[in-house]
């Protein structure tokens, strides 16, 4: 995802890829009960469950004072931005909660800052005015985290905004959003309490869909997400496989570290390679299902078996008779392995004829043209994930109910 002003980059707004800008604008959270800073016997200190749609997190928002509701916003790893739609943008034919901020009496904004332009990988873009005010999730309503920089838009486009009850993003790639459950696990605690935090990864967010049906299915709750604050053990087996974040935002392309890691190399699993440039890396979003790929690298991945670019369609086609092997990710100590059923599908599903079948990839062109890939839900469904932000790596591991892809040791 890209900012702009509507005239032109300005480095002075809230919403830059300045880790000092962002860093200035810290959020507090306040817990009044115990129930962001009691500690399970499983490490577990809160949790709040969100839906699952269309390969998205979806969080439930409370915003301002009093508490505006009904919310339901993308929990984004991949993105530093914050946003709802405002009453210019949905005046009469919004599905979703439209917030005005002078209904809240802890909204604030700077007049002299421009509107930003939030522009996705899709085509979807946002118009809107940076705001302060207070946030909490509902599920958690006595954490409230004050004077959080959130967007108010005044425009939108290419988003369902008639149909869909879900409409704004969460950037959980933005320090100030990190730093807001860091604040709630530290608001009351002792410094005994503190140093167990540290020990068992409290300090750290959670992330799974719920376990598999036997023999690899579908989920048994298909449209729940849990997140969990500290690292919950009993839902995932063998070790955490570590991911460390880049050690600047030189090593991304001036972007966010957060939640992104360094690629080695992408090949198909019978031997067939794709060269990277040096210094490559990964993004982990949870706002797409996708797997998204510099469009040089993707056009070269998918020769390799006969795939062809539908520009109508925006995706890589091919004759479903043809065998795929599995994908390939290679980082600093791991191997990441994608079967192809999870990373291609049928044009029509209901056919069972491979017989002139069409199939597709799940593997997209994306707007970076050189060094960014793209890992989606598609993937990430597969593990138990951790992000942590005190420790600046990201953690994945098999779910016990069963993984497709899996993480194994390469050096």
């Amino acid at each position: 995802m890209h900012f702009s002003s509507l005239s032109l980059i300005a480095s002075s707004l809230a919403l830059t890829f300045s880790s000092s800008v962002l860093a200035s604008n810290r959020m507090m959270a306040r817990c009044n009960d115990y129930s962001c800073n009691t500690t399970s016997e499983n490490g577990v200190r809160a949790t709040l469950d969100m839906t699952y749609e269309n390969g998205q997190y979806i969080m439930p928002l409370m915003i301002g004072t009093p508490p505006q509701e009904g919310f339901n916003v993308v929990f984004d790893t991949g993105s530093v931005a914050s946003w709802v739609a405002g009453p210019r943008a949905c005046s009469s034919h919004c599905a979703s909660a439209v917030f005005d901020p002078k209904l809240s009496s802890s909204a604030s904004f700077d007049p002299k800052e421009k509107p930003v332009k939030l522009e996705y990988d899709d085509g979807k873009c946002v118009i809107g005015q940076m705001y302060k005010d207070t946030v909490s999730y509902s599920e958690w309503k006595n954490a409230k985290f004050e004077d959080f920089s959130i967007g108010v838009a005044t425009k939108i486009e290419g988003f369902d905004t008639v149909s869909t009850e879900t409409l704004g993003y969460l950037g959980y790639g933005n320090p100030d959003a990190l730093k807001s459950i860091i604040g709630a696990l530290e608001t009351n605690t002792s410094s005994q309490e503190k140093k167990r935090q540290v020990n068992n990864g409290s300090g750290d967010i959670g992330l799974h869909r719920p376990p598999r049906n036997k023999g690899h299915k579908r989920w048994n709750t298909e449209n729940k997400v849990i997140l969990t604050l500290g690292i919950d053990p009993t839902v995932y087996e063998g070790e955490l496989y570590y991911f460390n974040l880049p050690v600047s935002q030189n090593d991304c392309e001036g972007q966010s570290v957060f939640w992104r890691t360094s690629l080695k190399g992408v090949s198909l699993k019978d031997g067939d390679n794709c060269e990277i440039p040096s210094k490559s890396y990964v993004t982990f979003s949870t706002s797409t299902d996708a797997i998204k790929a510099p469009p040089a690298q993707a056009d070269i991945l998918h020769s390799k078996f006969g795939a062809i670019y539908n520009l109508d369609e925006k995706r890589y086609e091919y004759k479903c008779d043809k065998a795929v092997p599995d994908l390939e990710l290679k980082f600093e100590n791991y191997k990441i392995t994608v079967p192809a059923s999870l990373w291609t599908d049928r044009v029509d599903s209901t056919s069972q004829d491979v017989d002139g079948a069409t199939c597709f990839s799940h593997i997209r062109r994306s707007s970076d043209k050189f060094k960014e890939w793209t890992i989606g839900t598609r993937v990430l469904d597969e593990f138990y994930q951790v992000y942590s932000y005190e420790m600046l790596r990201v953690g994945f591991a098999h779910l016990k109910g069963g993984s497709q892809a899996t993480i194994t040791n390469i050096g």
